[in-house]
C-alpha cells in the first residue's frame, strides 16, 4: 500500500440577478455553464516513485513567509536552506544546493496575518512560468504533476511584509 493524496475541486459559476418591483434579487448558476463544476482525483505516491525518486510529504501549519524574499531561491535547486529541513517522516531535505527534490502538488493557505497576528491586506504571489495571487484568507492548490516543478522557476513571495501561511506539499525526493 502506498501513501496517496486525494483532492477535489468544486466551482459554482454564480451570477447575481437584480431584483425588480415584481421579484426579489437572486443568484443562479450561469446559464452558459448550466451546472456546478466538480472534479476529484487521487495521486498515488507509488506513481511518483515509479518515475524515480520517492514521494514525500512536507507540511508546516504556521510558516512565516518573509516579505520581499522568495520561498525558493530561483537561481539554485537548494530547497533545504529555505524551508523546514525535513519531511514529515523526519528524512532530511538536502540543504547542500544539489537537491533534485521537486514540488509535485502544493496546497497553500494565506492566513491573512503577520507574525504578530495583526491582519494584513496584501496578497502572496506564486510563480512557475506564470504568476498567481493568493489574497488573505484564500487558499490555492497547484499541480505540477508527478515529475514536479523545476525549482529554478518556482517561487512564492510576499513583497510587502512577513505573512503567515499554511502549506502542504507532495514532493519527489531524489537524494
Amino acid at each position: 500500500m502506498s501513501d496517496k493524496l486525494i483532492a477535489s475541486l468544486n466551482i459554482d459559476p454564480i451570477v447575481s440577478i437584480a431584483g425588480t418591483s415584481d421579484g426579489d434579487a437572486t443568484d443562479a448558476i450561469h446559464h452558459d455553464v448550466g451546472k456546478a463544476l466538480n472534479s476529484r482525483f487521487t495521486v498515488n505516491f507509488s506513481d511518483i516513485d515509479a518515475i524515480g525518486g520517492t514521494g514525500k510529504w512536507w507540511y508546516n501549519n504556521d510558516y512565516t513567509l518573509l516579505g520581499g524574499s522568495p520561498f525558493f531561491n530561483p537561481s539554485t535547486d537548494n530547497i533545504g536552506g529555505s524551508i523546514t529541513p525535513s519531511y514529515t517522516d523526519g528524512t532530511a531535505v538536502d540543504s547542500s544546493g544539489t537537491s533534485t527534490a521537486k514540488m509535485c502538488y502544493v496546497w497553500i493557505h494565506h492566513k491573512g496575518v503577520d507574525t504578530t497576528g495583526a491582519a494584513v491586506s496584501h496578497h502572496i504571489e506564486v510563480w512557475n512560468l506564470f504568476s498567481s495571487y493568493i489574497e488573505p484568507g484564500e487558499t490555492s492548490f497547484l499541480m505540477y504533476g508527478h515529475s514536479g516543478a523545476r525549482h529554478d522557476l518556482w517561487k512564492i513571495r510576499c513583497m510587502t511584509s512577513d505573512v503567515k501561511i499554511e502549506m502542504l506539499a507532495v514532493m519527489r525526493h531524489n537524494p
